[in-house]
């Protein structure tokens, strides 16, 4: 017979191997998104691809939203979600003007230490032990990755802590809203919202480029399937059954999918550093997911729904 234990464990796991996907999936559109941005402003190309996204979305669903039965509750939580994402890219995109990328994707990885703090603030409840020596550990493995760049502490990295903080309260809110909504529906709506809002800055205070042929729209339409569609439907459906904390670890190897993707597609260096990075982070990962299986209780028990 099989315990709840061993169920609980191999749903987390089936779930974390979406979430590794996801990670997957965002880790190579950084190369689509920079190619994109040689052609497209930052927020056209925001608005392009989700919008883009949203409409796809909803040839499939349009009936599911008003036949839910949850209506007002998907619509006011897919507001505040998709307010969160949006927020998450606007801070970290205004930051990149004063600040390098790689000292970005460091700072922004610190997300994977909010997300138990938080957690512990707001119910009060400590994630285990294991789960904080791995998000740890993920945020020394990508300071090794990412950190190059030493440069004292600007305006540009502080909105990058801004956005970090953001992307943590985005991963709980979906821990949480998971649960009492659909997560395919919730998570169209929250593409959509992005989508409006992008479109909002960009005609406010970017000046629409025009198409060049196709250049940037193969990097686009890239991103609208995979890291977009693919990738936030996965997130959204996988965290309803794991902990954000142990979702915020997974996630965390896009940074490290990232790197690859930079060395083979664009011929980036990788340096001795990043690889010693990547394995700590790996080594991370295997720590979180091994844990259920050795210690008695589930670290998914030891947390709420956050």
């Amino acid at each position: 017979m099989i315990t709840p234990n061993i169920t609980n464990n191999k749903r987390m796991l089936a779930a974390d191997g979406g979430l590794l996907l996801a990670a997957f999936f965002w880790g190579f559109s950084f190369v689509a998104m920079k190619q994109a941005l040689e052609t497209f402003p930052t927020f056209w190309v925001l608005a392009l691809r989700f919008n883009a996204a949203f409409l796809i979305l909803c040839a499939f669903l349009w009936r599911r939203f008003f036949t839910t039965g949850e209506t007002k509750k998907l619509f006011s939580m897919g507001m505040i979600a998709g307010f969160l994402l949006f927020a998450g890219y606007a801070t970290q995109t205004f930051g990149l003007n004063f600040t390098t990328s790689s000292k970005q994707a460091f700072i922004t990885s610190i997300y994977v230490i909010f997300v138990p703090i938080f957690t512990w603030m707001i119910t009060r409840v400590s994630p285990s032990i294991t789960c904080w020596g791995a998000a740890f550990l993920c945020f020394f493995g990508m300071w090794m990755l990412t950190s190059e760049d030493a440069s004292s502490f600007n305006t540009g990295d502080a909105f990058t802590v801004l956005c970090a903080v953001i992307y943590a309260a985005h991963l709980m809110y979906i821990g949480y809203a998971t649960r009492k909504v659909s997560p395919i529906l919730f998570a169209s709506l929250q593409i959509g919202i992005v989508g409006v809002f992008s479109l909002i800055i960009a005609l406010l205070f970017s000046e629409w480029p025009g198409f060049s042929g196709t250049d940037g729209l193969y990097e686009i339409g890239f991103t609208v399937l995979f890291p977009t569609i693919g990738a936030l439907l996965l997130q959204n459906v996988c965290q309803k059954y794991t902990s954000s904390t142990h979702a915020a670890i997974i996630i965390s190897l896009e940074g490290v999918f990232g790197a690859f993707a930079g060395v083979l597609l664009l011929g980036e260096h990788f340096t001795l550093r990043m690889g010693i990075g990547c394995s700590i982070i790996f080594f991370a990962i295997i720590l979180s997911e091994l844990a259920p299986f050795i210690f008695s209780k589930d670290n998914i028990e030891n947390e709420s729904t956050f």
